[in-house]
């Protein structure tokens, strides 16, 4: 049964109550692992019980491979589906990514000449050889799976429409809006979400819920303009998450089925100043938003939540710091403290259940991925 707003807003004042009322604790120590392969970039983006998956970069920023890593220490899985992106003849690689994993399911996107280098959403079971296309509702140009729920096994993403436009004798194909996508377990063409705004893109999932944004079209997949939205499985069932206190733009990046997290941008008072974007939680609602941004950050995002913890990053005059709250701006911990010697940057990507955060940082020469595991 669906859940009145009143109560949702009630839910939510109760549990910031709760956490604002808890007697403070001794700050969680954590144990920070690279996840290696040593020597090459690499970048952990989501996990579920222990079990990381991301990116590993061959030689550059334009050559990144889909991996999964089973635990901590282990040599990572290539999930990169060759006979679906590269082209040998022509000696040219495409691209990958995983970027949420849920029990033997990894979710994620590559792209090649084979797709006229144009994303298109990914499934895989654990195998390299398991890997499945995510099929749109509707003829596209291009998609990308970017979310799955844990508990719930729901994959979220996005597909963009295709427009045919007549001129000159040709009919040609032109990318449409943005349109956010629902696959639901065990079925491979999605339902499409989309509602309420020219453009949406459903970034991820948890709880029965999905999460993204909406706002106006622009070059490819881009969107402008854009405002938080949550779904409940339809595009009917939608609710805006932005807040309207001074924010002019807004995303929605990720949830657990009980809060919402991702960030804003706050309108500014000063002629020509820069924007400044705030991480936001929500309980739901638009009325319910919470900016966590912690004193002294230029700026800050979040980008995962689990268990009452929501994890992000902020930067210190331009340099990205991961962060891991417990509800509230003042509760910010700085994931760099914990890094080996040598890393000066890092983002935190995701959180599972028990509290292990993936992401990754920077030695300066490499992109390392990165796991921080909680030891008190």
């Amino acid at each position: 049964m669906k859940k009145s707003l009143h109560s949702l807003s009630l839910l939510a004042c109760a549990l910031v109550a709760l956490q604002a009322s808890r007697p403070a604790a001794a700050q969680t120590v954590y144990r920070a692992v690279d996840l290696g392969p040593v020597g090459y970039n690499a970048s952990a983006n989501g996990i579920d019980a222990g079990h990381a998956v991301g990116s590993v970069f061959l030689t550059d920023a334009s050559q990144y491979r889909a991996a999964l890593w089973p635990t901590a220490g282990a040599t990572p899985i290539d999930l990169h589906p060759s006979a679906l992106l590269d082209y040998p003849s022509l000696n040219a690689t495409g691209r990958s990514t995983a970027l949420g994993t849920w029990g033997n399911i990894q979710i994620g996107y590559g792209s090649g000449v084979p797709t006229n280098q144009r994303n298109r959403a990914l499934k895989w079971l654990g195998t390299l050889d398991s890997v499945t296309l995510l099929q749109t509702p509707f003829d596209t140009n291009e998609s990308g799976a970017l979310g799955i729920g844990n508990g719930d096994g729901q994959i979220v993403g996005y597909g963009v429409t295709v427009q045919f436009v007549s001129g000159r004798g040709t009919v040609r194909r032109f990318d449409g809006p943005t349109h956010a996508m629902l696959w639901l377990p065990n079925s491979t063409v999605a339902i499409d979400l989309h509602n309420g705004a020219e453009a949406t893109v459903a970034v991820a999932a948890g709880g029965g819920e999905q999460v993204g944004y909406g706002g106006k079209s622009g070059f490819g997949t881009s969107l402008s303009e854009t405002k938080a939205m949550l779904w409940t499985g339809s595009p009917s069932g939608f609710v805006w998450l932005h807040p309207q206190n001074g924010f002019v733009a807004s995303q929605a990046v990720a949830t657990d089925g009980t809060q919402e997290v991702g960030n804003g941008v706050v309108a500014s008072k000063v002629r020509l100043a820069p924007s400044v974007t705030h991480a936001l939680l929500w309980f739901h609602t638009a009325v319910s938003v919470v900016d966590l941004h912690p004193a002294g950050f230029d700026q800050s995002y979040a980008t995962g939540v689990s268990e009452l913890k929501q994890v992000g990053y902020g930067t210190l005059a331009g340099n990205p710091h991961a962060l891991v709250w417990s509800g509230t701006a003042g509760s910010a911990i700085d994931l760099n403290q914990f890094l080996p010697t040598g890393f000066a940057a890092s983002q935190a990507t995701g959180m599972d259940t028990g509290g292990t955060i993936t992401g990754f940082a920077f030695d300066g020469a490499h992109r390392h991925a990165i796991l921080w595991i909680p030891v008190i």
